[in-house]
């Protein structure tokens, strides 16, 4: 009886012991890191974040003479988006200089705005001014004022379509095989390898997607080139002007063979940073043409078989058709009479196998 007690309680103290290495082991697999943020933390980053200028403005705000400066700071603006901010002048009052200054996540500066506002006449009471974005992040935005009242302006800044969607016909949109926003300053360079089909026509579209302060030179330059597998360049434009913020410049190219195109372009200009996006659209099939010295993938044996099946078609089709009936009623009794001596042959065989039995 003192035996079955022990054993009873050496079964009851194991069964702790495994709980509680169960409970050990199940803790050390979720071991707090150097990453690790606690909820408390996390809940606490969510409420810095809610209460961050992350949305964008939308609102009337005062500014006092004779100088006054508005800046948004942590506006995140999504990688490639047309965005416009929209000022108007709520009270009856002028401004003699708005300045909008843009700063992007690598503190590039943009100058996308400056002139004289005025209530009226009407023209000089509102402006939009557009902005594309090259990359996603925080972008810092600030208003400059002097005037010499004290005035009300509605800012609010929207968020539009995909830089040059808007210039490009919808129809089109699916086509895009190359969609780029590149900030450039001057002489600045870029490639990008594409791979494209032979006879088939693309078009290209480039456009300023930056507004430009009027007291700076808006005059934006590109040269634009494009070599084939090969290694023909073929030049498409050079020093050409492109057009303004509103607008777009386009081209089309036509391939002759397939395979990695190098798309070349240069910006020219005289502000400090412009953004610039282009597009590539594959447009229509030009050609079914297939090139006469090109090969078939098939083996030799196998194209052998498609000639010899094609001779017998132009064979057969050439035949009268009197001679063809005749042919099939030949081959047609033939088989009927070989078929005949065959079921012939087998019976004789049957009547040996049950003699023989026997």
């Amino acid at each position: 009886m003192g035996i079955r007690r022990m054993n009873y309680f050496i079964l009851f103290y194991f069964l702790i012991f495994l709980s509680i290495y169960g409970i050990y082991t199940r803790n050390s697999q979720f071991t707090v890191s150097d990453d690790y943020i606690s909820c408390e933390e996390y809940n606490q980053r969510m409420i810095d974040i809610k209460s961050s200028d992350l949305e964008l403005p939308d609102k009337v705000y005062t500014f006092l003479a004779p100088n006054n400066n508005l800046t948004f700071s942590g506006l995140y603006l999504e990688k490639e988006y047309m965005y416009y901010i929209y000022i108007e002048l709520v009270t009856p009052h002028n401004c003699s200089k708005m300045r909008i200054t843009i700063w992007d996540p690598d503190s590039k500066q943009f100058n996308v705005f400056e002139s004289e506002m005025f209530y009226k006449p009407n023209f000089g009471r509102s402006f939009e001014v557009p902005f594309g974005t090259e990359m996603a992040g925080q972008y810092r935005i600030e208003f400059y004022s002097e005037s010499l009242v004290n005035f009300n302006l509605y800012i609010r800044m929207e968020q539009g379509p995909l830089c040059l969607y808007d210039k490009i016909d919808s129809q089109e949109h699916d086509n895009i095989i190359l969609h780029e926003v590149t900030t450039f300053d001057n002489n600045k360079y870029k490639e990008h390898d594409i791979d494209l089909k032979t006879d088939v026509s693309y078009k290209f579209y480039i456009g300023r997607v930056s507004a430009i302060s009027i007291t700076e030179s808006n005059i934006v330059r590109v040269d634009y080139n494009i070599e084939d597998p090969n290694g023909v360049n073929f030049i498409i434009y050079t020093n050409n002007d492109l057009a303004d913020v509103n607008s777009i410049n386009s081209s089309s190219f036509g391939t002759s063979v397939a395979g990695e195109y190098e798309i070349k372009l240069r910006i020219y200009c005289s502000v400090a940073y412009v953004n610039v996006a282009y597009a590539m659209v594959e447009d229509y099939q030009i050609s079914d043409v297939i090139k006469v010295n090109e090969t078939s993938s098939k083996s030799s044996e196998e194209s052998d078989n498609i000639d010899l099946l094609e001779d017998l078609k132009s064979d057969a089709i050439s035949l009268p058709i009197e001679w063809t009936i005749a042919t099939f009623i030949f081959v047609g009794s033939l088989s009927g009479v070989m078929l005949v001596i065959l079921t012939n042959q087998r019976k004789k065989n049957l009547a040996r196998l049950d003699f023989k039995s026997k």
